[in-house]
This record gives structure tokens, C-alpha cells and sequence, in this order.
């Protein structure tokens, strides 16, 4: 079972984990072998991460499966406008609806905070996170920026947006109507 929370301190080694072993799996078709062989890759990966998930200002969710921190997002509000920083699952969970929940939670509490337009920057070879973002709904905006890693290789970000529709809750939660229900009659049980 999935389960979205707010991160804590205690969640660091296993948000550390995932990370390391997405941006492994997820960027090995961008750079050379060589650039993960590098003595403290490892440890440049910790120091990104833990950096990154408790900054002022962001908001941290993780993403457990079966209650095991299998991956998380960072997201921020700026007036308006709000971001994902990242979004990262452990490849062994990949495909199981982890970042698509985590995604779900950011957008909500972003919207909950006054946002109206959420953007995320994906590698732009990147396929299967570009195809995650177009089947959320999320639309690239045509802003490119340049991923600067590892100087040599040539890796460009593009921009996603996604607009935050707002919910008026002195309205009620809206309530599906018989037109909504099966129209067609049940067959008859045996």
C-alpha cells in the first residue's frame, strides 16, 4: 500500500538511498560510466541530497510502499507561482504509482498555500520522465535551461508546468449524481 507523508529527520538515510539509486539508474544514459565510478560519487550524491530535502521554504513528502521510505519530493511555494525541486524514487519501486502520489501530495499542498501554476525541470533525454509528466497532465512550457554536470556532456532541461485549479471549499466537495452510474444493467448472478 502507498502512503504519502511529511518528511522527517528520521527519514534521511532512506530519502539518501533513493536518490542515489534513482540518479544511478536514471542518468546512466547521460553520462559516460566513467562519471559513476568517480571516488565520492557516493558521497557528493549525500551532500546534494541532504542539502536539498530541508532547506527553508521547501516542503518534503516521502512516499512509503508497504511502510518502507521508497522515495520523495521537494516542493516550494513563491507566491503564485510554486516548484518541484525533486522528485525521486528508488528504482525497485519504480512503475508501482510512488512518484505519481508524490506528485499528487505536492500539487495539493501548493495549492492549499495559494499556488496557481507548479513547474518542474526534467532532463530533456530523459523519455520516461518526460512521458510520467505528460501522462500527469503536466505540458512542457518551451523553456529550455542548460543541466551543467559534468562539463563535457551537452544535457538541457525543459521546463513542465502544471496549473493548479483552485477548490472552493465553502462549496462542498462536489457529489456524483445518478448520471454518473452504470448504465447498463448488471447480468444476472448465477
Amino acid at each position: 500500500m502507498i502512503f504519502v507523508r511529511r518528511a522527517t529527520l528520521d527519514d534521511i538515510e532512506a530519502i539518501v538511498a533513493a536518490y542515489t539509486a534513482a540518479w544511478r539508474a536514471g542518468f546512466q544514459y547521460m553520462f559516460s560510466a566513467a562519471v559513476f565510478e568517480v571516488d565520492g560519487f557516493d558521497a557528493a550524491r549525500r551532500t546534494e541530497c541532504t542539502d536539498g530535502v530541508f532547506r527553508d521554504g521547501t516542503d518534503t513528502f516521502v512516499g512509503e510502499l508497504d511502510g518502507r521510505v521508497v522515495g520523495y519530493v521537494v516542493a516550494r511555494a513563491d507566491g503564485h507561482d510554486s516548484v518541484i525541486d525533486d522528485i525521486w524514487v528508488h528504482p525497485s519501486s519504480w512503475g508501482r504509482g510512488i512518484a505519481a502520489a508524490l506528485i499528487a501530495r505536492a500539487e495539493d499542498d501548493m495549492r492549499n498555500r495559494g499556488g496557481r501554476l507548479l513547474s518542474a525541470w526534467v532532463p530533456e533525454d530523459s523519455p520516461t520522465g518526460r512521458r510520467f509528466f505528460d501522462k500527469l497532465g503536466w505540458r512542457p512550457s518551451g523553456e529550455l535551461d542548460q543541466l551543467d554536470l559534468y562539463g563535457a556532456n551537452d544535457n538541457r532541461l525543459v521546463e513542465y508546468l502544471r496549473e493548479l485549479e483552485s477548490v472552493d471549499l465553502t462549496r462542498g466537495i462536489p457529489r456524483p449524481t445518478r448520471s454518473l452510474e452504470r448504465t447498463q444493467a448488471r447480468p444476472p448472478s448465477l
